[in-house]
């Protein structure tokens, strides 16, 4: 994530990330919010 003011550091630390400000690290990229 670029910017980040939301979350706090134990749920960075469980996995949880702003999807609106998220990079993707491969070329391919799949984001399923019915899979929470």
């Amino acid at each position: 994530m670029q910017l980040n003011f939301a979350l706090e550091d134990s749920d960075l630390s469980s996995g949880y990330v702003l999807t609106c400000q998220s990079v993707p690290l491969t070329d391919r990229v799949v984001i399923d919010f019915d899979d929470l």
